[in-house]
């Protein structure tokens, strides 16, 4: 917790730190929607971790082991399409 939570009573989930910084930019809160999860470990490329959150419309990731990386927008999009069908 870093106290700066901006909750959702009705998800039930927080943004807040990094991710509440990328999500209040302007047109971000609008294009991704409220957090559906809160933020947690996942694998990216290569297996690199990364710390995840999940809204509405999309993602926000960053590398898990430095705390003053910028969270980014997740390419959720391109990486099912890869996913599921592989490189164009």
């Amino acid at each position: 917790s870093t106290g700066d939570e901006l909750y959702f009573e009705s998800t039930g989930f927080a943004v807040s730190g990094s991710f509440r910084e990328l999500w209040e930019q302007p047109g971000n809160a609008e294009a991704l929607g409220r957090p559906v999860s809160g933020v947690f470990l996942e694998a990216g490329e290569g297996g690199v971790p990364l710390r995840v959150q999940y809204f509405e419309r999309g993602a926000m990731r960053r590398l898990a082991g430095d705390q003053t990386a910028p969270a980014a927008p997740a390419p959720l999009g391109a990486e099912r399409y890869r996913a599921l069908h592989g490189a164009p």
